[in-house]
């Protein structure tokens, strides 16, 4: 019986806290929560919030791994004293040096979802009614797409307070927000594309 190698990757550890360290400078205080992890073509390559880098890395990984962003972030402030790093995968559990992390192992291409950097509060809701949460999760982008929802929803309610002497409540307040910002629209459009790919 064939054993399947151990999914692990080397990588140089300056090359990689380097790469750690210009991520975070590009995304700022926008900082995902979730970041993927993936390997091809000889490199390392991390996916968070719409910006890819790269490093080069040798093993075997034939997946994705998806974990919080704050486990790389902390990796990058304190560094691993050895000269290499190793990352490697066992059940749920992402090893990167000493650190262990719980992640999530998704097939190749999961993160199907094509980011910008610097999404703004109406790009996120209209990403979010673009994609199904399955799509949304495997990308890394749902956490901040259900705080939009959640930023959204309190808006409304603090301003339907203000209209409600006009006979205007929260749902109708949140229909018409809903309907001025296109997202029922995109709802729409999401839902017949399946039906028409069937089709042929």
């Amino acid at each position: 019986m064939q054993v399947e190698p151990a999914i692990r990757l080397e990588v140089h550890k300056q090359d990689f806290i380097t790469e750690l360290r210009r991520a975070w400078r590009v995304l700022g205080r926008r900082r995902p929560t979730q970041a993927v992890v993936g390997f091809s073509d000889g490199q390392l390559w991390l996916r968070c919030g719409g910006a890819r880098f790269e490093v080069g890395a040798q093993g075997h990984w034939p997946g994705e791994a998806r974990v919080a962003s704050a486990v790389l972030y902390a990796i990058s402030r304190v560094p691993p004293p050895a000269s290499s790093l190793t990352l490697s995968l066992k059940d749920d559990k992402l090893q990167i040096g000493s650190s262990v992390a719980t992640c999530y192992w998704q097939a190749v291409g999961s993160a199907v979802i094509d980011l910008a950097l610097d999404l703004d509060l109406v790009e996120l809701l209209r990403l979010g009614e673009q994609h199904d949460d399955a799509a949304l999760e495997q990308s890394g982008i749902l956490p901040e797409v259900q705080a939009a929802r959640i930023r959204m929803s309190r808006k409304i309610a603090t301003a339907s307070r203000a209209l409600v002497a006009l006979g205007i409540d929260d749902a109708k307040l949140h229909q018409w927000v809903r309907e001025q910002l296109g997202l029922e629209q995109l709802v729409s459009a999401r839902l017949i594309k399946p039906s028409l790919n069937a089709r042929r």
